[in-house]
């Protein structure tokens, strides 16, 4: 949704929260922040970070090496039936 869209659509359909746009507060909630008009004070305009699996992302080289691994061990198998020396 984008700001253009969102203006009409916040304050014809009463949308209580649109994330990182609006919210609709109580007079409370705004005697609370001693009536303070910043938007910044209701609103988070921060974008979350994504969380990274690091446990995730390093599999995937692991089991690559291990491939690898086996790969050159099937190798080596060919060149001894062969009589071949195995490679460096």
């Amino acid at each position: 949704m984008t700001a253009a869209h969102s203006r009409p659509d916040t304050y014809q359909h009463g949308s209580d929260r649109i994330e990182r746009y609006s919210c609709r507060l109580d007079m409370a909630e705004i005697e609370k922040n001693n009536f303070n008009p910043e938007v910044s004070r209701y609103i988070s305009m921060a974008i979350r970070e994504v969380e990274v699996d690091w446990q995730e992302i390093n599999t995937e080289p692991v089991s690559l090496e291990q491939a690898t691994k086996d790969a050159r061990d099937k190798h080596y198998a060919f060149f001894k039936a062969l009589g071949l020396p195995a490679l460096p």
